[in-house]
């Protein structure tokens, strides 16, 4: 069974637990979508492993608000473009 001690992932995110849920649900979509486990567990939920990387420090607010590009993603920002570029050429205006 998983053990994640919540109280020291939300010491990471500074004591916010808001900021804590946002990181978590952000970092766990990252997983689902095929980005790299930060971390050596293996069989776990992407909830827990992203809860285990805040934790442990391997995920911090730095990758949050995307000043460290995760290894294995697009920033969800050139994901954006992409999809704006796409509907241009299709829907000229």
């Amino acid at each position: 069974m998983a053990r994640v001690h919540t109280a020291k992932a939300a010491e990471m995110a500074d004591g916010d637990p808001y900021l804590l849920i946002h990181m978590a649900a952000k970092r766990a979509k990252q997983l689902q979508k095929g980005a790299r486990p930060l971390t050596s567990e293996v069989g776990e939920s992407h909830c827990v492993t992203a809860l285990r990387e805040i934790e442990e420090g391997k995920y911090t607010q730095e990758h949050f608000y995307e000043r460290v590009e995760v290894e294995g993603l697009k920033k969800e920002k050139e994901i954006e473009d992409e999809y704006q570029s796409t509907q241009s050429e299709r829907y000229p205006e």
